[in-house]
């Protein structure tokens, strides 16, 4: 490594997609951490993500944008002020 302030840290890597490791198994542990429980209402959230996105864009693979309906659904959150 050239940079030698790099070379003594940690690295931390985010697999959300799992393309470098199969990583679903571990999101079932995290989401009952979380209490958060892939539901129905998870479903549609992750369905009407998909439907609002045109066809194989890479934002609707984002869970972040799942959760974020996921919890306008059950009432949790609003984008409304």
């Amino acid at each position: 490594m050239k940079n030698k302030q790099l070379q003594n840290k940690p690295w931390i890597f985010f697999d959300l997609d799992d393309t470098l490791i199969p990583s679903s198994f571990l999101y079932e542990n995290v989401y009952q951490k979380l209490g958060l429980h892939r539901d129905q209402t998870f479903k549609k959230a992750k369905e009407s993500v998909k439907n609002q996105l045109p066809k194989g864009h890479t934002s609707g693979h984002n869970r972040l944008i799942y959760f974020k309906k996921y919890l306008e659904l059950k009432h949790k959150f609003s984008t409304e002020r």
